[in-house]
């Protein structure tokens, strides 16, 4: 009995540190998914504006040589 006894303990003292590790492990990826994710939406946003910002160049243009051309 006291030899299982010692046995278990001996397990917890083996899984204890291994369980934290997991679980800093878990903390980590889900910084660097949560990171990842943070940058992928600000590179969508930086493209949507720069498509915004040459779409309204283009108008800008447009009504430019519209109006040179009525002129």
């Amino acid at each position: 009995m006291k030899m299982k006894n010692l046995k278990t303990i001996h397990l917890e003292i083996i899984l204890c540190p291994l369980r934290s590790i997991i679980i800093i492990i878990i903390i980590i990826i889900i910084i660097i998914i949560i990171i990842i994710i943070i940058i992928i939406i600000i590179i969508i946003i930086i493209i949507i504006i720069i498509i915004i910002i040459i779409i309204i160049i283009v108008i800008i243009i447009i009504i430019i040589i519209i109006i040179i051309i009525i002129i």
